[in-house]
């Protein structure tokens, strides 16, 4: 188990490495001037040149590089054209409210995605399959900019149940505001006792959980019911049926329990798309988190931000993936 949790080590470390040559090289082909964004189009020759050397660009390629690689290595990632803050510092502003909407996102797929996925097994090609197949696709199909303009659409606009966007409402943020004592909304709220803003937190965040979660969802239910059709086809689930053990025990804890490698796979790498797919929906609600952060990125050329927004994804995806491979590993047959 040590070789093989070291030679999933020695891989991520590899693809972080690529992603981070990638970038670099990208940032610097795509055409720019970071130079003026840092101080601005009027300023002066000498305030350029002192630029230039402030941001080591007057630096040999592959200095820029060695440099780039040992501030990653640190934990620097870099200071932001636009404000000249460092960007770790901007990020740490906007994780919390990002991490908070894909837990409930996921939370969401997971409680549902997976039942729908074993009872639409257990059911198949009768009317609880069916219904759990139609939902899978049309929830995996359907655009998630899509989703989440159809939901503000009917629960905002035409049943006036739910906040159109944004984390909180006007009365929280600003007259009655929840100190900040850990960044987590959620958990400030509690720590503060004030109920009325975590109720008022929690009405803003089913809309974006739901449209961000709605495609993981779909594609757990899809893989647990292949694996569990697998499963379910096996002599020693038919000797478990014969000795009169009930279906419930039959389903979750001999088919369920075997069959979920695949299904771990998927959600942890769904888990990664989700964070790059954020930007999507809380543009779309105005959520303030690391989605709006790179979106509004994107549109200023805050190359530092969109580079350390792209390494946080790979570095989040090799972690999930490798987890997801121990998790797996468990089983001596997967490891050899």
């Amino acid at each position: 188990m040590g070789a093989f949790i070291l030679r999933r080590a020695l891989l991520g470390v590899l693809v972080v490495f690529g992603v981070l040559v990638l970038t670099f090289v990208l940032t610097r082909v795509v055409p720019s001037d970071p130079v003026s964004q840092w101080v601005g189009p009027r300023a002066t020759a000498a305030q350029r040149v002192a630029a230039r050397g402030q941001l080591g660009l007057d630096k040999p390629i592959y200095v820029q590089f060695r440099v780039f690689l040992a501030a990653f290595v640190r934990g620097d990632l870099g200071t932001s054209l636009a404000s000249h803050q460092p960007v770790s510092k901007e990020l740490r502003a906007f994780l919390p409210a990002t991490a908070d909407l894909m837990f409930v996102a996921v939370a969401f797929a997971v409680l549902l995605g997976i039942p729908m996925g074993v009872f639409s097994a257990r059911y198949k090609d009768r009317r609880p399959d069916h219904i759990a197949r139609v939902v899978a696709v049309s929830a995996v199909s359907m655009p998630t900019f899509w989703l989440a303009l159809l939901l503000q659409m009917v629960f905002f606009r035409w049943l006036h149940l739910l906040p159109l966007g944004g984390q909180q409402s006007q009365y929280y943020s600003v007259i009655q505001p929840v100190p900040k004592a850990t960044g987590f909304l959620f958990l400030d709220c509690v720590i503060a006792g004030n109920w009325g803003a975590l109720v008022d937190y929690l009405q803003h965040l089913i809309m974006p959980a739901i449209a961000l979660g709605a495609g993981t969802l779909a594609v757990l239910a899809r893989m647990t019911r292949s694996s569990m059709l697998e499963i379910l086809n096996e002599d020693y689930i038919t000797a478990a049926r014969s000795y009169g053990l009930s279906e419930g025990v039959v389903l979750w804890r001999y088919a369920f329990k075997n069959s979920i490698g695949p299904t771990v796979t998927v959600l942890a790498l769904q888990i990664g798309w989700l964070l790059v797919n954020t930007f999507l929906v809380e543009t779309i609600f105005n959520w303030p988190g690391i989605g709006n952060y790179i979106a509004t990125s994107v549109v200023t050329l805050n190359y530092p931000a969109i580079i350390a927004v792209t390494l946080l994804s790979a570095v989040a995806y090799v972690i999930l993936n490798a987890v997801a491979d121990i998790v797996i590993a468990v089983d001596p047959r997967v490891r050899h």
